[in-house]
């Protein structure tokens, strides 16, 4: 599996690579928005772990990027941040995350949310797939 971890502050980048290296993934990563696009042109991750507050172009712009661009929208999406509001989350879901986490998190609650998020986007792919082959038969 291949996560792309984009995080503004490298000591949180650095800790999650560990508990997602740990857990078997292979890590690409960004600092920012800008950076994280650039990495998605040349990698397509599993799953993008995404902060929200970036300075210049925040994790919702990113997202909502992701699913604009047909090469990666299946890709999920993870939202995490210290910004848990009702209305910060309610966005981030707008914007067509898959799944929004609470800063802090531990290490076994952010690997257990990253499988159920996977296996959701799977299944999700899956459906889709059967339901355009289907079409074609049709």
């Amino acid at each position: 599996m291949k996560a792309l971890i984009v995080e503004d502050d490298p000591d949180a980048r650095k800790v999650l690579s560990l508990i997602l290296k740990l857990d078997g993934y292979q890590i690409h990563s960004a600092p920012g928005g800008q950076e994280a696009l650039t990495v998605l042109t040349e990698v397509v991750p599993d799953v993008i772990l995404l902060d929200v507050m970036m300075p210049g172009m925040d994790g919702y712009e990113v997202c909502r990027w992701v699913r604009s661009n047909p090469a990666i929208r299946h890709v999920a999406v993870v939202m995490l941040s210290g910004k848990a509001d009702p209305e910060s989350v309610a966005r981030g879901m707008e914007v067509g995350a898959d799944e929004y986490l609470a800063k802090p998190i531990t290490p076994s609650n952010l690997t257990r949310q990253l499988k159920t998020v996977l296996a959701r986007t799977s299944q999700r792919i899956n459906k889709s797939a059967n339901s355009e082959s289907a079409r074609g038969l049709a």
